[in-house]
C-alpha cells in the first residue's frame, strides 16, 4: 500500500489490554469488563515517509520497534497493577497515551471507557 499511496500520512497504534480475548465476539460478551486498556497513536506524515521501497522497509523496522519497546513498557505496567490489585493497593494510573477501563459491556452498543487518560 505505502508503494502506491506516497501522498498519504501513515499512522500507528499500539495497544495493550485486549489480552484474553480471541475475538470481537469475546468483547462483545463482556470479557474486558474491568480490564484496563492502553493506546498509543502516532502519525507519521507523508513527507517523512521515505520514499524507496528500500528505505520503507528500514523505516517499517524502526516503527515496529517503537511498537513492540511500547507494548513491552507498558505490559509490565499492566502486570504490576494487577497485582497491586490483587494485593489491594492499586494506585492511580498515568502512564500510557490513553487508557480506560472498561466499566459495561459493549453488546454492540457503545464502548463503555472511564477515566481516560491522554498524555504526549
Amino acid at each position: 500500500m505505502l508503494d502506491t499511496c506516497l501522498d498519504v500520512d501513515v499512522a500507528f497504534l499500539a495497544h495493550v489490554g485486549f489480552e484474553g480475548t480471541a475475538d470481537l465476539n469475546d468483547i462483545w460478551n463482556g470479557r474486558l469488563i474491568g480490564c484496563t486498556i492502553r493506546l498509543c497513536f502516532w502519525r507519521v506524515p507523508s513527507a517523512d515517509v521515505p520514499r524507496t521501497a528500500e528505505g520503507r522497509v528500514d523505516w517499517l523496522d524502526t516503527q515496529w520497534e517503537r511498537v513492540d519497546a511500547w507494548v513491552a513498557a507498558h505490559r509490565g505496567s499492566q502486570l504490576r497493577e494487577a497485582r497491586e490489585t490483587a494485593r489491594g493497593d492499586a494506585k492511580a494510573r498515568t502512564s500510557g497515551c490513553a487508557e480506560g477501563t472498561v466499566k459495561e459491556s459493549l453488546h454492540g452498543e457503545r464502548l463503555g471507557m472511564r477515566n481516560v487518560e491522554k498524555t504526549r
